[in-house]
């Protein structure tokens, strides 16, 4: 079981395929999409499970494993844990009610991982432990008479092309050399605790250890969606540490770029307790945009508490040079991404609720121009914009000409229909009057949506009919360090008309009430864990 308050699904991504890599078949099942997994759970033919141990709710309480490894640990979940010292006795009420004559894998670098182990194996002296560590070649001289057994340490640790590799050494000894390749020293010790893991289920640790450059990483653990001009980067980070880790490893990886982080704040009661931490991850960052909210098993006191607003505001206080600004919601952020990326830029989408439906929306527009769309913009003159304008004009005009035939003809076929329907059983036919008929034809019915327009999206934060993506009358500066910025004609949008639309179109109209609303502070949703 792999626990801790950072890295559960990488962690546990990586030990399964250091195993399947060195010839074991285990059973898994992984909080999100590993890359080199064939899927997300599966039971295997060996009788290894790895599998996270969660805390939210005390959850893990449930579990009696064989083998824990405790990764991190630091206050979140403050919904359900008044502060750090409840979750370090939930951790410890963990590692107690594991199975007789276990072992615990412990990162010792945390100050609360050691506090914790030494409460818990107090009371159980048939688990063994085993230490990892990136600073210390030893392990720490109290955990030492709590039946510890190995020590693994990172010898010679050091970023490589933004990619870290180290010197593994176990009891002293060097064993392998590591190579990572996903960005980040923090893999570096999620790294570590899986070679450990391994080796306690029979691996040797010089096999695991090299079998970890070929691991590519988890969907959401900076996840690259784009490169080109701007390299778009999807993250599931939500808390202050985790913030500062994805920002830390770009800085590594992409020295020359500036950094604009895109955030989604994930519930209201984390943001407010942990605001002055968030503030201090963020301010790390060249730019800084802000969506609404994401608000999950929130009260109202903690709604009423905190929002965007106040969050960028005090970003900008601590660091002026992000400009930090609340955009508004997950649409409203697009249209503001869009225009503040430029070519070198580097793109950070963070949060866990729905702002990754954000990137993969960028990124696409990207690969659809094979990752040149901002440094191609840039070279379009006057003349070739206008032309491009003047034939969207044409093209739309053409668009609502064919549309207004076709609903023409469906209304005429629609009448001479029911002219021609057979009447109810036992009804008297009426009589129709003689001579000429008088009757005006049918109407048609109120305009559809046009082309373009998006019908039956499942986003519902979907862009309102009045929201339209910028196009410059004027290209861009010709000088060396002058940036373009990236904009580009939104689909076309069905315009409003004083008359009510009949049944038909309504059902199929793209617009609705709630995309009409003005966005609140927060943005609601379906109660989901973290």
């Amino acid at each position: 079981a792999i626990a801790g308050t950072h890295g559960k699904t990488t962690t546990t991504s990586l030990l399964t395929h250091l195993l399947r890599t060195c010839g074991r078949d285990p059973s898994w099942i992984v909080g999100g999409n590993p890359k080199d997994l064939p899927t997300s759970a599966r039971t295997g033919a060996d009788p290894e499970l790895i599998f996270e141990a969660c805390e939210f709710d005390r959850s893990f309480h449930r579990y009696a494993p064989s083998v824990a490894a405790l990764l991190n640990l630091e206050t979140d979940h403050l919904d359900c844990y008044a502060g750090l010292e409840e979750l370090e006795e939930s951790f410890a009420v963990f590692l107690s009610g594991m199975a007789v004559g276990g072992a615990v894998v412990l990162q010792s670098d945390w100050p609360a991982c050691r506090r914790v182990a030494a409460k818990a194996l107090a009371g159980r002296p048939d688990l063994e432990l085993d230490t990892v560590s990136l600073e210390n070649e030893s392990a720490p001289q109290e955990l030492r008479s709590l039946g510890h057994h190995h020590h693994y340490a990172a010898r010679d640790l050091r970023p490589d092309r933004g990619l870290w590799r180290f010197t593994l050494v176990v009891d002293g000894r060097a064993t392998a050399e590591v190579r990572l390749a996903v960005p980040g020293r923090h893999n570096a010790a999620n790294a570590l605790v899986a070679i450990a893991c391994a080796a306690r289920a029979g691996v040797p640790a010089a096999r695991a250890a090299q079998a970890v450059s070929a691991f590519s990483g988890v969907g959401r653990r900076y996840d690259i969606k784009a490169t080109g001009d701007v390299v778009i980067v999807d993250d599931y980070a939500h808390h202050p540490t985790a913030l500062e880790a994805v920002i830390s490893a770009t800085r590594e990886r992409y020295p020359e770029r500036r950094l604009v982080v895109c955030f989604e704040p994930h519930q209201a009661n984390r943001t407010r307790h942990l605001f002055s931490d968030f503030v201090q991850a963020l301010s790390g960052a060249d730019r800084v945009l802000l969506a609404d909210i994401y608000v999950c098993r929130d009260t109202e006191e903690d709604v009423a508490s905190v929002s965007s607003e106040e969050l960028a505001a005090a970003i900008r206080e601590r660091a002026p040079q992000t400009q930090a600004r609340h955009a508004g919601d997950l649409a409203e952020l697009e249209d503001a991404a869009r225009r503040l990326l430029q070519p070198g830029d580097v793109g950070l989408f963070l949060g866990a609720g729905r702002i990754t439906e954000v990137a993969a929306d960028l990124a696409a527009t990207l690969r659809a121009h094979g990752g040149q769309a901002l440094s191609q913009s840039a070279t379009l003159s006057r003349k070739s914009l206008r032309s491009a304008a003047a034939s969207g004009a044409v093209a739309r005009s053409v668009l609502s000409a064919s549309g207004t035939l076709r609903r023409l003809a469906s209304g005429l076929v629609a009448a001479r229909a029911q002219e021609l329907a057979p009447a109810p059983r036992g009804s008297r036919p009426a009589s129709r009057p003689s001579g000429p008929r008088t009757s005006a034809p049918p109407a048609p019915p109120a305009p559809r949506a046009r082309r373009g327009c998006k019908t039956g999206s499942s986003k519902p934060w979907a862009r309102s009919s009045s929201s339209t993506r910028p196009w410059p009358d004027t290209p861009p500066s010709g000088s060396a360090g002058a940036r373009a910025s990236w904009s580009r004609p939104g689909p076309l949008r069905r315009r409003s008309t004083p008359s009510a639309p009949s049944s038909a179109s309504a059902s199929r109209s793209c617009s609705s009430a709630a995309a009409r609303t003005p966005s609140s502070r927060a943005t609601t949703s379906t109660p989901r864990s973290s």
